[in-house]
C-alpha cells in the first residue's frame, strides 16, 4: 500500500471537532463514516488522521521475523 487508506479520516479536506466537516464537498460526515474507504474525487491524502492525530507510517517492507527489532544473543 502506498500511503494512507482513501478514507475521510486520512483526507486533508476533513476537519474533526464537534462535527466532522468535509471542506471539499461541504458536508458533515458521521463518526461511523470516517474510516470507510471511499472513491471520492476530492480526496487528498494526508499523513495525519483528522480525528485522532495518529501519524501514518508505511509498513516496513523488510522485517526480520527471527528478531523483529530485538537484540539477539548468540552463545558459543
Amino acid at each position: 500500500m502506498s500511503g494512507p487508506p482513501r478514507s475521510c479520516r486520512w483526507c486533508a479536506n476533513m476537519t474533526c471537532g464537534d462535527a466532522n466537516w468535509c471542506e471539499a464537498l461541504k458536508v458533515c460526515v458521521t463518526d461511523r463514516q470516517l474510516p470507510s474507504v471511499r472513491n471520492c474525487p476530492s480526496w487528498e491524502g494526508h499523513f495525519m488522521a483528522a480525528d485522532s492525530f495518529e501519524v501514518w507510517e508505511e509498513p516496513s517492507q523488510q522485517k526480520n521475523s527471527e528478531c523483529d527489532g530485538q537484540t539477539r544473543l548468540e552463545l558459543e
